[in-house]
């Protein structure tokens, strides 16, 4: 059985079931679903030109339909952020040689001139398909994975990763085994669908089991506030979440109506994308009486190990999900999936893919102790402080320069860049500037502008002392080791 067969017997099967819920209350069958993919992969075979292609919108059911329609035609599709700015989109273009572009009516794209020459634009509505500009561009198209999709990468460039959508579909079915997901149940995402925790949580747990999506407004301050209560309007189960928002949710002052609403149908929550802390895990069950499950995943494997009710140790991310084969010799190696592309373009010699990450296997129950490099996770992605380093140390007027990551409660980790000017540097705010200007936004940090940057006896930065001094913002210790100026556009 192939991943379209696959795919086809799930929504033959779950035809009469409600498959999507979008945040105004309409609903869409399975069967409406088979419909629309059997109509839009029709016009997908007659319009699109052989070659690559890319999806990149903001209608949520567009993009269930869009997937699924590529995977019947058996056209790999790369799932662009809805989020990136022109530049990023453009250089994605060329790495990937994207020659077709689908998107809806609610993004614009707007192509170069260069780009016009080779690339072919679809409006997707969900009963056609619009060509923008078609030059019949024929390419290559690899047709040994069905999806690809874009790591945040550590140092601002996009990797992309290519997964069979059976590998995707039997690593779901192995997931909801262990948390005991069920046809069901109802997940309740207020995410975005072009992670991978969105194609994954959101969108192929649930496909993969016969289940329904409930897709909430995506998350903010103002939409948090009624959450429960539209959770409970859809009869969802099962929250996905991630540390950040469940760090918000702790310290949101919710009104008496929202603390009292029925909490009673959320099985648990399922938590992903970055480590969850203990104290915080705690206080989120407590205030909301929902369990919180952790897992362990990455976009290249996706996920190894799951909490459930059973398996849920402090500080672990569960026990390692059926068949996973995993080393930790200095750091966490999983063997890569048979029917994987672990990164587009770059040779892979190991039959085991390395993290980054150390940890260890204690009874079955995966341990996360640390990072091989030096990472901060700010607002869900992954930052690489020795690249940002680099990057500002290439810049005139650099004596010196530190980068971390300092924990906040509600963004994770506030990316900090502690840097030494030259005499004749008056202001700080070119950095920021020029990083902005050249980077995605999580990779812009908070400058501060130091005399001397204080170290250890072997040179090293001492990272304790600089956290303790913005922490707890002491003057005394401010001016005795040289902190000179705090400067944060927006901030």
């Amino acid at each position: 059985m192939n991943s379209w067969e696959e795919c086809l017997s799930i929504l033959q099967d779950n035809k009469h079931k409600t498959f999507f819920v979008n945040h105004e209350g309409t609903e869409y069958t399975y069967q409406m679903l088979l419909q629309h993919v059997e109509r839009m992969s029709t016009i997908l075979e007659s319009k699109v030109p052989d070659g690559e292609i890319a999806w990149i919108g903001k209608n949520n059911f567009l993009f269930y339909v869009v997937v699924l329609s590529c995977i019947k035609c058996r056209r790999p599709v790369f799932i662009f952020y809805n989020s990136w700015k022109q530049k990023q989109i453009s250089e994605n273009i060329v790495k990937n040689k994207i020659t077709n572009i689908l998107f809806d009516a609610e993004v614009n794209v707007n192509l170069s001139d260069d780009e016009k020459e080779y690339v072919n634009l679809f409006r997707v509505t969900e009963t056609d398909m619009e060509g923008i500009s078609e030059t019949a561009i024929s390419g290559h198209t690899n047709a040994k994975v069905d999806i690809f999709l874009a790591t945040s990468g550590t140092t601002g460039t996009n990797k992309w990763v290519g997964h069979s959508c059976h590998f995707i579909l039997q690593n779901m079915k192995k997931l909801a085994s262990r948390v005991q997901f069920t046809s069901d149940d109802c997940i309740h995402s207020i995410l975005p669908l072009y992670t991978s925790n969105g194609m994954t949580i959101t969108f192929f747990l649930p496909f993969s089991m016969g289940a329904t999506i409930f897709q909430d407004f995506l998350v903010s301050p103002f939409t948090l506030s009624e959450l429960f209560h539209r959770g409970h309007m859809h009869h969802a189960t099962v929250l996905s979440l991630v540390p950040s928002i469940i760090s918000m949710m702790n310290r949101i002052n919710w009104d008496v109506e929202t603390e009292t609403v029925d909490r009673s149908l959320y099985k648990f929550c399922i938590c992903g994308t970055a480590p969850l802390s203990e104290k915080e895990r705690e206080a989120f069950q407590s205030r909301f009486g929902v369990p919180v499950y952790t897992n362990y995943g990455l976009t290249e494997v996706l996920f190894v190990a799951s909490q459930n009710a059973l398996y849920h140790g402090v500080g672990s991310s569960g026990q390692l999900l059926d068949g996973v084969r995993i080393h930790c010799d200095n750091e966490i190696q999983i063997e890569k999936p048979e029917d994987s592309l672990i990164y587009l373009n770059q040779e892979e010699d190991s039959d085991f893919f390395f993290t980054g990450d150390l940890g260890e296997v204690q009874e079955g129950e995966l341990y996360i102790t640390g990072r091989k490099k030096q990472i901060a996770i700010c607002g869900g992605y992954n930052v690489n402080t020795n690249a940002v380093e680099e990057i500002i140390h290439s810049l005139e007027g650099i004596q010196d320069v530190v980068c971390f990551g300092l924990e906040k409660d509600i963004q994770g980790e506030e990316l900090i860049a502690a840097v030494v000017l030259d005499k004749h540097v008056e202001k700080v705010d070119y950095v920021r500037d020029y990083i902005s200007e050249h980077y995605p936004a999580y990779m812009v940090p908070k400058i501060i502008r130091m005399r001397k940057i204080p170290r250890n006896d072997v040179g090293k930065p001492d990272y304790r002392l600089l956290k303790q001094m913005i922490i707890e913002k002491d003057i005394a210790k401010i001016q005795k080791e040289s902190l000179y100026t705090l400067k944060s556009k927006g901030n």
